[in-house]
């Protein structure tokens, strides 16, 4: 879509310090070298997570302030007063939603808010029973 300005834009996404996380983070080097996965519209959602899109200032990248960000509480677009029971169909798996955290098992059934239950159904870890 970009055409002859890839690289022009591929030139100002490394300039631009509010994309450029510095120490931040490890990239995903297959989303970082796919020009069409930089941008995603801010409130949408995202469609392997259900997470919204969110933004924020790079300062709040450290986890070591007071003001860090926590997207597990900050993104949560869906309802979560609403719940509903999900089969756990990986092992092993550990999550946390606002300040409660879960770590069943293999064919566990758990109670979760619609929010919970649609990122681990969008991730493969659940379904609804």
């Amino acid at each position: 879509m970009l055409d002859r300005y890839e690289g022009l834009f591929l030139d100002l996404l490394k300039t631009d310090t509010s994309v450029v996380l510095a120490n931040a983070g490890e990239a995903d080097e297959v989303v970082t070298i796919d020009v069409r996965r930089q941008i995603r519209w801010p409130s949408s959602l995202h469609g392997k997570s259900g997470l919204r899109v969110t933004e924020f200032p790079l300062a709040r990248l450290d986890p070591d302030k007071s003001t860090a960000f926590d997207p597990l509480s900050e993104t949560i677009a869906l309802p979560n007063d609403n719940k509903l029971n999900v089969k756990m169909i990986q092992d092993e798996c550990r999550f946390r939603f606002f300040d409660q955290e879960w770590a069943p098992e293999l064919g566990d059934t758990i109670e979760i808010s619609e929010a919970g239950a649609t990122f681990l159904i969008l991730k493969g870890w659940a379904k609804v029973v």
